[in-house]
């Protein structure tokens, strides 16, 4: 998935927006993977509300919840540093 300018989902609540591809995504732990405090921001909708520094840790908190194998992000001029999903290691 890459995008220069995603899709704007207006007007549902973050955890919804999290969970558009699975039900089962943990929307908290997505948000504090991205540095924002869920209880803050979990119940709080997608909207001219969110800042652009919220709206875009919002997005990167939905490629989070995806769980991807490999996450490569660029923001222009502006850059967010999140731990990395998971760790693997290959053997052989």
């Amino acid at each position: 998935m890459a995008w220069q300018e995603p899709a704007r989902f207006e007007g549902i609540r973050v955890d919804d927006y999290l969970s558009l591809g699975d039900g089962k995504v943990d929307p908290e732990r997505a948000l504090r993977h991205v540095g924002l405090d869920a209880a803050q921001y979990v119940s709080r909708f997608v909207d001219t509300s969110l800042s652009g520094g919220e709206r875009k840790r919002i997005e990167l908190a939905a490629v989070v919840a995806m769980k991807p194998r490999l996450d490569l992000t660029c923001f222009s001029g502006h850059f967010i540093v999140t731990p990395p999903i998971t760790t693997r290691r290959r053997t052989g």
